[in-house]
Protein backbone atom coordinates (compact mmCIF):
# COMPACT_ATOMS: atom_id res chain seq x y z
CA UNK A 1 0.00 0.00 0.00
CA UNK A 2 1.07 3.22 -0.94
CA UNK A 3 -0.12 6.92 0.07
CA UNK A 4 0.51 10.18 -1.02
CA UNK A 5 -0.57 13.72 -0.44
CA UNK A 6 1.32 16.34 -0.92
CA UNK A 7 0.65 17.96 2.50
CA UNK A 8 4.23 16.51 4.45
CA UNK A 9 2.06 17.04 7.66
CA UNK A 10 -0.64 14.89 6.80
CA UNK A 11 2.01 12.01 5.51
CA UNK A 12 3.73 12.49 8.43
CA UNK A 13 0.13 11.53 10.53
CA UNK A 14 0.10 8.77 8.16
CA UNK A 15 3.07 7.39 9.62
CA UNK A 16 2.01 7.88 12.99
CA UNK A 17 -0.78 6.06 12.75
CA UNK A 18 0.34 3.06 10.43
CA UNK A 19 2.85 2.58 13.24
CA UNK A 20 0.54 2.81 15.81
CA UNK A 21 -1.96 0.07 13.93
CA UNK A 22 1.12 -2.06 13.30
CA UNK A 23 0.95 -1.54 10.19
CA UNK A 24 4.64 -2.37 8.02
CA UNK A 25 3.79 -2.76 4.75
CA UNK A 26 2.73 0.77 3.76
CA UNK A 27 4.69 3.37 2.39
CA UNK A 28 3.63 7.07 2.74
CA UNK A 29 5.05 9.99 -0.11
CA UNK A 30 4.62 14.01 0.45
CA UNK A 31 4.05 14.25 -3.32
CA UNK A 32 1.33 15.93 -5.51
CA UNK A 33 -0.45 12.68 -7.09
CA UNK A 34 0.64 13.86 -10.73
CA UNK A 35 4.29 13.25 -9.39
CA UNK A 36 4.07 10.23 -8.01
CA UNK A 37 1.35 8.79 -11.12
CA UNK A 38 4.03 10.27 -13.50
CA UNK A 39 6.88 8.21 -11.48
CA UNK A 40 5.15 4.98 -11.49
CA UNK A 41 4.39 5.60 -15.34
CA UNK A 42 8.29 5.94 -16.23
CA UNK A 43 9.02 2.76 -13.86
CA UNK A 44 6.59 0.52 -16.02
CA UNK A 45 4.78 -0.22 -12.47
CA UNK A 46 1.60 -2.11 -12.48
CA UNK A 47 -1.61 -1.13 -9.46
CA UNK A 48 -4.03 -3.28 -8.87
CA UNK A 49 -5.81 -0.60 -7.48
CA UNK A 50 -6.20 3.05 -7.28
CA UNK A 51 -8.31 5.15 -4.94
CA UNK A 52 -8.20 8.84 -5.48
CA UNK A 53 -9.47 11.50 -3.45
CA UNK A 54 -9.14 14.80 -5.36
CA UNK A 55 -9.27 18.05 -4.20
CA UNK A 56 -13.18 20.06 -4.76
CA UNK A 57 -11.41 20.97 -8.67
CA UNK A 58 -11.19 17.30 -9.46
CA UNK A 59 -8.42 15.49 -11.21
CA UNK A 60 -5.82 17.39 -13.40
CA UNK A 61 -5.38 16.11 -16.80
CA UNK A 62 -2.10 14.92 -16.59
CA UNK A 63 -3.49 12.40 -13.12
CA UNK A 64 -6.14 11.01 -15.78
CA UNK A 65 -3.46 10.66 -18.72
CA UNK A 66 -1.10 8.83 -16.32
CA UNK A 67 -4.36 6.95 -14.65
CA UNK A 68 -5.24 6.17 -18.47
CA UNK A 69 -1.32 4.61 -19.00
CA UNK A 70 -1.51 3.13 -15.77
CA UNK A 71 -4.67 1.41 -15.63
CA UNK A 72 -5.14 -0.29 -12.89
CA UNK A 73 -8.04 -3.03 -13.17
CA UNK A 74 -10.15 -1.18 -10.07
CA UNK A 75 -10.09 2.19 -9.55
CA UNK A 76 -11.87 4.54 -5.85
CA UNK A 77 -12.91 7.47 -6.50
CA UNK A 78 -13.99 10.09 -3.64
CA UNK A 79 -15.36 13.51 -4.64
CA UNK A 80 -16.85 16.24 -2.71
CA UNK A 81 -17.87 17.74 -6.14
CA UNK A 82 -20.49 16.72 -8.05
CA UNK A 83 -19.90 18.41 -11.44
CA UNK A 84 -16.11 18.10 -11.30
CA UNK A 85 -16.96 14.12 -10.53
CA UNK A 86 -19.09 14.05 -13.64
CA UNK A 87 -16.54 15.89 -15.49
CA UNK A 88 -13.59 13.49 -14.51
CA UNK A 89 -16.29 9.79 -14.66
CA UNK A 90 -16.45 10.96 -18.37
CA UNK A 91 -12.97 11.23 -18.68
CA UNK A 92 -12.16 8.13 -16.84
CA UNK A 93 -14.97 6.10 -19.31
CA UNK A 94 -13.64 7.62 -22.40
CA UNK A 95 -10.04 5.88 -21.39
CA UNK A 96 -11.61 2.76 -20.72
CA UNK A 97 -13.35 2.13 -17.56
CA UNK A 98 -16.79 1.25 -17.17
CA UNK A 99 -18.72 3.06 -13.80
CA UNK A 100 -19.93 0.21 -11.51
CA UNK A 101 -21.14 1.54 -8.53
CA UNK A 102 -21.99 5.25 -6.86
CA UNK A 103 -22.74 5.93 -3.06
CA UNK A 104 -23.42 9.39 -2.13
CA UNK A 105 -22.63 10.28 1.68
CA UNK A 106 -24.22 12.89 3.59
CA UNK A 107 -21.55 13.62 6.16
CA UNK A 108 -22.59 16.83 6.45
CA UNK A 109 -25.81 17.07 7.63
CA UNK A 110 -28.39 20.41 6.64
CA UNK A 111 -25.74 21.66 4.75
CA UNK A 112 -25.76 21.10 0.66
CA UNK A 113 -22.71 19.31 0.69
CA UNK A 114 -22.20 15.55 0.10
CA UNK A 115 -19.72 13.07 -0.62
CA UNK A 116 -19.45 9.99 -3.42
CA UNK A 117 -17.67 7.01 -3.63
CA UNK A 118 -17.78 5.38 -6.98
CA UNK A 119 -16.37 2.03 -8.34
CA UNK A 120 -14.96 1.94 -11.82
CA UNK A 121 -13.31 -1.27 -13.07
CA UNK A 122 -11.08 -1.51 -16.44
CA UNK A 123 -12.92 -2.68 -19.20
CA UNK A 124 -10.71 -5.54 -21.27
CA UNK A 125 -9.98 -3.91 -24.67
CA UNK A 126 -12.74 -4.41 -27.51
CA UNK A 127 -15.32 -4.74 -25.00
Amino acid sequence: MIGVEQDAACIDCARDNARALGVTTAAFHALTAEQHLADLVARGERIDLCLVDPPRNGLTNKAISALKKLHPPRLVYISCGPDTFARDARKLCDSGYALQTIQPLDLFPHTKHFELVARFTAVAHGE
